[in-house]
């Protein structure tokens, strides 16, 4: 610090000081020192205005310099002494341990910061829920259009930088992030999750299979090869006759063909089941009239030449409504309602065959259930994990199902679905499905809304073990009579993956009998809107069997009166 001074005050002049200092110097060769802790013998000056300067001793306070004299430069016997001297002023350096430990080589400069400051730039624009800009903050715009659930940027990350040296050049600008948002993200199907649903969408291919006077009964329909679908049906005269269809080309690529070898060996009246493997292996199950071959099956590994009939042997007599479920090429379950052989009574039977393509031989059929209900259809399904489901409805109204894990050897006691007993009556074969994610799924008609006679409802249940069921749930949308014989498949191609597509025949029009369909994506929870398949006013579509193949077409076909009195049978195919 300078000593302070007061310009014309003629009070203490220049040479003044300049002997001052002398004496000073005087002192300090002969060993003047700061004195220890109260330092009060320090020289003082006076200023200007009568008082005293203590620019060059430091005299006031206890805790002067310990260390002994300082040997060049000012001595400090203050407190503190100087942190560092007045720029330019003190040229030696301190020895002692209070002193100057560094005088300022040159005076001080002042230097402005400009203070630049980045006023709270906001881009308004982008909201990556899972993108992050490491260099840019998008903190408010927003994509409204595209929605990023699963995508994550891993170049750019959204952290709210804070620029702390550098002042932004330019204006920041509110942009989208090139980097996440290239593309727009499309909502197609991922690794094993969920498709985008697309609307009912009929392909333009309806047409009628055969022309048989006589009369047809019983379709059914199942994907065969190349994108073809097999459409079957029992003919007047006991045959089943099997044709290809293509739904590109709506024409029959082969047959009609004969598949019983024996003629009028399948009963007109009788249940049938007919299904086919992902090979395109083919299979079918019918009642037969032909002695000691009461549930008969033939399979065909071409689609084109079938073999024999094999005998599905039971300890009943009397083998009606087979059903069939194959899990993989040749290794099929059959089941269907039986006479136990000492009671009156019917009951649900089940046969299997590890390896039928090879050895053609099934395993004695064993009964489920030993009850006095009067067991009638009967289903069969399969999950992921190998677990078999079993339903069948009873003479008095009720469905039950049962499960095995351990490939049909032993069941479950059956368990009841339909909440309202008595009122249940299902349709075809296949009135249970199991979906890819193993949730099993029974749909009937229901006569509980009933009030003056024939008012079905078609419901449906399901269940994620097939042992606890959940509240039956309404699948037509329209309350009018006669909506009845359902039939069920279920999607597994990348596009349709867990989708349960259902048909049966509806007479909401109060006119003639149409085929509608369903559709749930939830496991059988819930409900689309109906959508009409086959709606000819002025006659009948009845009798609907449908299927879905691996690339999401989905094929119906049902009796048709439309040119016949005695029914041919249509077909139809759409997406969904």
């Amino acid at each position: 610090m300078r000593a302070k001074t007061t310009a014309g005050s003629g009070r203490f002049t220049w040479s003044a000081w300049v002997a001052v200092a002398a004496i000073a110097a005087l002192a300090a060769m002969a060993g003047c020192s700061d004195s220890g802790s109260s330092g009060g013998g320090g020289l003082t000056l006076p200023d200007s205005s009568g008082g005293f300067d203590a620019a060059i001793f430091d005299a006031g306070g206890g805790g002067g310099d310990s260390g002994g004299s300082d040997s060049a430069g000012d001595s400090d016997s203050g407190s503190a002494g100087d942190s560092g001297g007045d720029s330019g002023s003190d040229s030696g350096s301190d020895s002692g341990s209070g002193g100057d430990s560094t005088g300022d080589s040159t005076g001080d400069s002042t230097v402005t910061d400009t203070a630049v400051t980045d006023t709270a730039v906001t881009d308004t624009a982008v909201a990556d829920t899972n993108v992050t800009d490491t260099n840019v903050t998008d903190t408010t715009v927003t994509d409204t259009a595209v929605t990023d659930t699963a995508v994550t940027d891993t170049a750019v990350t959204d952290t709210a930088v804070t620029d702390t040296a550098v002042a932004d050049a330019t204006t920041d600008t509110a942009t989208t992030d090139a980097t996440a948002d290239a593309t727009t993200d499309s909502t197609t199907t991922d690794a094993g999750g969920t498709p985008t649903w697309g609307p009912y969408t009929p392909l333009g291919c309806k047409k009628f299979v055969n022309s048989n006077t006589d009369g047809t009964v019983n379709p059914y329909i199942s994907p065969a090869r190349d994108g073809q679908f097999y459409v079957s049906w029992v003919q007047k005269g006991g045959d089943l006759m099997l044709t290809w269809e293509s739904p590109t080309s709506c024409k029959s690529t082969v047959g009609p063909l004969q598949v019983n070898k024996t003629p009028g060996d399948v009963y007109y009246w009788g249940g049938i089941a007919v299904v086919s493997d992902k090979a395109g292996n083919f299979y079918a199950v019918w009642e037969s009239q032909t002695k000691n071959a009461e549930i008969s099956l033939a399979w065909s590994t071409t689609g084109k030449d079938f073999s024999l009939p094999l005998e599905v042997v039971s300890t009943s007599t009397n083998g009606q409504d087979p059903a069939l479920w194959v899990s993989e090429p040749g290794k099929v379950h059959a089941a269907w309602r039986g006479h136990h052989p000492t009671k009156k009574q019917y009951d649900p039977y089940f046969a299997t065959s590890t390896d039928l393509l090879n050895t053609g031989k099934f395993t004695a059929g064993v009964p489920l259930a030993d009850t006095d209900a009067q067991d009638d259809q009967v289903a069969i399904g399969e999950d992921s994990k190998g677990n078999l489901y079993y339903a069948w409805q009873t003479f008095d109204g009720d469905i039950f199902t049962s499960k095995s894990t351990d490939g049909g050897k032993t069941w479950t006691p059956g368990v009841q679905i339909n909440d309202v007993k008595g009122k249940a009556n299902v349709g075809k074969a296949t009135f249970l499905v199991v979906t890819p994610d193993d949730r099993v799924v029974v749909m009937w008609s229901d006569e509980r809304k009933q009030k003056s006679g024939n008012e079905n409802d078609v419901f449906a249940d399901s269940s994620a073990d097939g042992l606890t069921w959940g509240a039956d749930v309404q699948v037509n949308d329209n309350d009018a009579r006669y909506q009845q014989d359902p039939s069920m498949a279920v999607g597994f191609g990348a596009g349709c993956k867990g989708a349960v597509y259902a048909v049966w025949q509806d007479f909401r029009s109060k006119k003639s009998y149409d085929v509608y369909i369903a559709r749930s994506t939830d496991g059988g929870l819930t409900w689309s809107k109906n959508e009409a398949v086959a709606s000819d006013l002025a006659e009948d579509e009845m009798n609907p069997a449908i299927a879905v193949d691996k690339g999401c077409v989905i094929g119906v076909a049902w009796r048709d009166s439309t040119k016949n009195s005695n029914f041919d049978i249509g077909t139809a195919y759409l997406k969904w």
